[in-house]
């Protein structure tokens, strides 16, 4: 098969271009298919490259909804606009649906003939099909079923290893060895010998790219003094790795060169199919959280069958949340920062053995559901750590995360949601350094504004503060107001907070007392004061 990325550097597609989904263009393409009917799923296997001219194309939104659903279902390559005559543009939905779920969305103009599209990429996959057969064919048909069986790197390593008696490795981009393996009784120290022949393999790899020559996948002698050989890996045209083997005392024969190059083709098979994988456990995770946000009433019968099928441990302990940034609720103002938190939490997640689940943005919020094993006190402490570590690394757009109460069963996850949406207006306002916050530890203000609109909110935040002090010119008293609500109505920490004089303070305090009519020292007085700021967040949802 050949990938989306690769179909789109053949001559014949120059004119294409990518309009959303880039993130899957790694997808392969089984085959390309052209349709003028909306009911082309029931023809459909999976990996198709399908291409239209748009004049069947739903103009009905529910119609066009269920239509790219089908088309999920079926884990399609992509689709190909023609644009020109029925269509001045790739649909909207479509566009949304290609970046959703990372299935590239493509264009080209109405003139160029989709026979020529389809007739190229069906070339180049028959190609390489024949390809690999012929290198199958000078294998021993024994070792070919195996390889071709192989579902590891590691299990490729180990098959050469044993079939050519010589130790063998499969390494990254960057030369760090991810896979090896030494036959018994073969000494050698792999760091050392790598470290000598890795200088000459990237000495080799600069000369192609400055001479503008590509890198092919094919068997390079590295060193002819210790029989030590090469495969470069690539994937869509640029390397990936490479497949190591290295010095046995025996020279490698013409007749065992086919067996590196079909193992190195069926090593960036395997890279594809996991990045696929990836793909399909992503549009799991989004199904999910489609029912968590948009169906929780749907959601309980839900939960446990996408759970199992992302394969999450089972654990007895399950909560859901978000994570928010900045006190305006603006996150991260570049799509590569929220790639980058969102790998980061990834990275927690598999890190911390006692905890499971998955972050993914949906609709443009971060939310998360975990699982984990152990008390309320250890999530509570890994989840600071990890906010920690994020503030770390990104000044600029500071988390705050609002969980959820944890639930006893996976099926309750819409419940912890949703408490986790009603505290997100409470706590919103709040230190950032004060987080995590949990459900759990705002019962009391959940019970008092959880079912609150903005309008009442508002209404009530007005009953209790005058006009004057919500005005512009009331805003250093309102500011004045917040900070010593903060410090519970300590004047000395306030005066040293706000970095003024005593008396400027004290003045500060008389101003406000006269506009609320009460004194800032009674009790009664400074509850419903800190009523009225925990409403302003709340209030501020509306507008």
């Amino acid at each position: 098969m050949i990938t989306v990325k690769e179909a789109l550097q053949l001559s014949q597609l120059s004119s294409i271009t990518v309009r959303s989904g880039q993130k899957g263009l790694y997808r392969r393409v089984r085959w390309a298919h052209a349709f003028e009917y909306d009911d082309v799923q029931h023809f459909l296997e999976g990996g198709e490259l399908l291409l239209t001219s748009g004049q069947s194309w739903p103009k009905d939104k529910e119609l066009e909804s269920k239509l790219l659903e089908g088309y999920l279902s079926y884990q399609i390559s992509g689709i190909l606009f023609a644009t020109g005559r029925y269509l001045t543009k790739c649909p909207p939905a479509a566009l949304e649906f290609g970046e959703k779920y990372a299935i590239p969305v493509l264009e080209a103009p109405y003139h160029v003939p989709f026979v020529k599209i389809t007739h190229a990429i069906h070339i180049e996959i028959m190609n390489r099909k024949i390809k690999k057969r012929e290198l199958a064919a000078q294998l021993p048909s024994k070792l070919a079923k195996e390889l071709g069986e192989a579902n590891s790197r590691i299990k490729v390593c180990e098959l050469l290893s044993e079939h050519l008696n010589c130790p063998v490795v499969i390494s990254d981009s960057v030369n760090k060895v991810l896979e090896q393996s030494v036959p018994k009784e073969t000494s050698i120290n792999l760091p050392e010998v790598l470290g000598s022949l890795i200088p000459i393999f990237q000495k080799s790899l600069s000369d192609r790219l400055l001479d503008e020559r590509p890198i092919e996948t094919e068997v390079q002698v590295i060193s002819e003094q210790t029989n030590a050989f090469v495969v470069p890996l690539q994937i869509e045209g640029d390397f990936w790795g490479a497949l190591w083997l290295l010095p046995s005392g025996n020279d490698l024969t013409e007749e065992q060169l086919p067996i590196l190059e079909f193992a190195a083709a069926l090593l960036i098979d395997q890279v594809l199919h996991n990045k696929e994988t990836e793909l399909k456990n992503r549009q799991l995770r989004l199904e999910l959280l489609e029912f968590l946000i948009e169906n929780p009433q749907e959601a309980p019968a839900i939960m446990e069958e996408k759970v199992q099928e992302l394969g999450f441990s089972r654990s007895t302990n399950w909560l859901a949340g978000l994570i928010l940034f900045d006190e305006n609720k603006h996150g991260p103002r570049e799509r590569e920062d929220m790639d980058k938190l969102l790998a980061e939490c990834e990275q927690w997640i598999e890190d911390t053995a006692e905890v499971d689940g998955l972050c993914e943005i949906y609709e443009n919020q971060f939310v998360l559901i975990l699982s984990f094993s152990g008390d309320q006190n250890l999530i509570e402490r890994e989840l600071k750590r990890l906010q920690l570590n994020i503030n770390k690394s990104s000044q600029e757009a500071a988390p705050v995360f609002i969980l959820g109460e944890t639930k006893q069963h996976v099926s309750s996850l819409a419940e912890s949601y949703r408490e986790a949406k009603a505290l997100v207006p409470i706590v919103l306002y709040k230190s950032q350094s004060e987080g995590p916050y949990f459900a759990g530890r705002f019962r009391r203000e959940l019970l008092i504004y959880g079912a609150m609109s903005s309008d009442r909110a508002e209404q009530l935040r007005n009953l209790i503060l005058p006009k004057e002090l919500l005005s512009e010119r009331g805003f250093i008293f309102y500011e004045t107001l917040k900070c010593l609500a903060s410090l519970e109505f300590n004047r000395e920490s306030a005066a040293k907070a706000m970095h003024i004089h005593r008396n400027t303070l004290r003045y500060r305090i008389e101003r406000i007392e006269e506009l609320i009519g009460d004194s800032l020292s009674s009790t009664s007085c400074q509850f419903w004061i800190k009523v009225a700021l925990d409403l302003e967040s709340l209030s501020n949802q509306g507008s």
